[in-house]
């Protein structure tokens, strides 16, 4: 995995160097973790969500997709670009 910053003692070339953060960045690294404990509940519950949608439309898409002969471009809505995200809404 390529991480391009995670602090400015991080070195990035094709494998990640993570180093040990000192006292001064506790309270920076506690944010960070509940911002990531809070994305990934975000996520979860989305999945979850997801159960009682699923339907024999589901299915047909399986179907087609194990019948494929070819290869299988799947192209959708990405989240990634997303900038209304603040911090006070992942509850932090």
């Amino acid at each position: 995995m390529r991480i391009t910053h995670l602090s400015s003692n991080t070195v990035t070339n094709d494998t990640t160097h993570l180093t040990a953060h000192g006292p001064a960045d506790v309270s920076q690294r506690d944010t960070e973790l509940v911002l990531a404990k809070n994305i990934l509940q975000i996520e979860a519950d989305a999945v979850s969500a997801l159960i009682d949608r699923i339907d024999e439309s589901f299915l047909g898409a399986v179907d087609l997709v194990s019948v494929c002969q070819g290869r299988v471009i799947s192209t959708g809505m990405g989240k990634s670009g997303r900038d209304c995200c603040s911090p006070g809404e992942l509850g932090i």
